[in-house]
């Protein structure tokens, strides 16, 4: 039996072949430019989230070089501690040669000591000498000074002398291609006795002079610090008016200066990362979230409003806390409007103690950054500031602001709050919070 086949002619649905047509080539454009934004703004908060750590870890490597400096020093025969020349005084206040004048050093305790200079036995090289360790570089000087000690319990000979003890003193300054933060140097020191005759009759080694000295970071948050014992951080969750900062933690009118702290933003491998939310929504302009302040009369927290300057307060300190000089304020900022022009920031420091409810700052160090092209987008930038040590005794807080200087060409913007924006104040001092 034969059979037979009729060939039937199926209707193409077109309909049907366009669902399932796949990607067209404008979406598969979308699509892999959304994946390049994300792993740009992944590789962002991943190199912002380092920076931090690349400070800290030049600061160790800083340390760590001087001390090893100051023992191979220190191992040298009592007459062999003598420069071998003068070193020459720097302008530059990130220099330590800027402690130097003339015959004089100025120590890491801010005492002015004769530096022992020559002499047929010298063998200490002021410097500097360069050395590179684990990719940093660094500048190492060394200076060897006389210690006069006036008075002390059993003086029995030459007790007017001026030079009881030897001190020696290295200085490292510690930079990386992409130097930004604490650049400042570390001062390590020791105290060294004539074996032979002693200070004064005295025949004991001296103690060894202050700790090392390190640093903290304290990180701005957008958390009001609305509680004068404690104030826990509170992840940012989103967008919001301007926070009223002119008043100090028991204000009852809900203006607390926001709080900053030691401990970093939230993880960036968080997958639950917030974005950067705007901290200042009352405010007029086009900006890339965090907080604007306006422009106002240059350097000044006179009669200004909430929109003109912004502060932070720590929680109180739980020991006294020693300032040994200098801070640096690291931190993102773009103008309002994405032009770039002139610009330029306002910073204070302060004691602060609450006094019968009411704030008392006393002024610690203050200082300004100008640029005459600030930039139009976020962009990390730094700047340091020098001050005499100051001690906040136990229980007080530290107090800083920010204002934007009337000769900025448009207000500015700043960005924290976020671990692809770690801005922080970066404090030296011998007493650190952080270990």
């Amino acid at each position: 039996m034969a059979l037979f086949f009729k060939k039937v002619k199926m209707p193409l649905n077109r309909k049907y072949f366009k669902s399932q047509s796949g990607f067209t080539v404008v979406e598969m454009l979308v699509a892999s430019i959304m994946l390049v934004v994300g792993l740009l703004a992944t590789l962002g908060m991943l190199n912002s989230a380092n920076h931090s750590n690349e400070i800290t870890e030049r600061h160790q490597v800083a340390v760590g070089i001087a001390q090893r400096a100051l023992e191979e020093t220190a191992d040298l025969n009592f007459d062999q501690l003598s420069l071998t020349s003068t070193p020459l005084k720097s302008s530059d206040p990130d220099s330590p040669l800027n402690r130097v004048n003339a015959s004089v050093f100025r120590t890491e305790l801010e005492s002015d000591e004769t530096m022992v200079i020559s002499g047929a036995s010298a063998a200490v090289n002021p410097g500097a000498e360069t050395v590179n360790e684990g990719g940093v570089n660094a500048q190492v000087y060394r200076f060897v000074t006389w210690v006069d000690v006036p008075t002390y319990e059993g003086c029995s000979q030459d007790c007017s002398s001026t030079q009881d003890y030897k001190r020696i003193t290295v200085a490292v300054q510690a930079t990386s291609p992409n130097n930004k933060g604490f650049a400042k140097y570390v001062l390590v020191s020791t105290l060294r006795i004539d074996p032979l005759l002693g200070p004064e009759g005295q025949v004991t080694q001296p103690p060894d002079p202050n700790p090392t000295e390190s640093h903290d970071n304290f990180y701005l948050y957008d958390t009001p610090n609305d509680n004068c014992l404690s104030t826990a951080y509170q992840q940012p969750s989103s967008d919001h008016v301007t926070h009223d900062t002119l008043e100090d933690c028991s204000s009852t009118d809900g203006k607390y200066p926001d709080l900053m702290a030691t401990t970093l933003p939230p993880n960036p491998s968080d997958p639950d990362l917030p974005p950067l939310y705007t901290y200042s929504t009352d405010l007029i302009g086009s900006y890339t979230g965090g907080l604007a302040i306006e422009r106002n009369t240059p350097c000044t927290q006179v009669g200004l409003n909430k929109f003109q300057t912004h502060s932070w307060t720590t929680n109180p300190l739980s020991t006294d806390y020693q300032l040994s000089g200098m801070l640096s304020f690291d931190f993102w900022s773009a103008t309002v409007g994405g032009t770039p022009g002139n610009g330029k920031i306002c910073v204070w420091l302060y004691h602060r103690d609450i006094v019968d409810g009411a704030p008392v700052d006393v002024p610690i160090a203050n200082g300004s950054h100008e640029l005459s092209s600030w930039p139009g987008s976020l962009t990390n930038m730094s700047f340091t500031v020098s001050h005499d040590s100051y001690t906040v005794p136990a229980g007080h807080q530290l107090h800083f602001v920010l204002t934007v200087s009337s000769t900025s060409a448009t207000d500015l913007h700043f960005a924290y709050d976020n671990p692809a924006y770690t801005s922080f104040i970066q404090i030296r001092t011998t007493t650190p919070i952080t270990q």
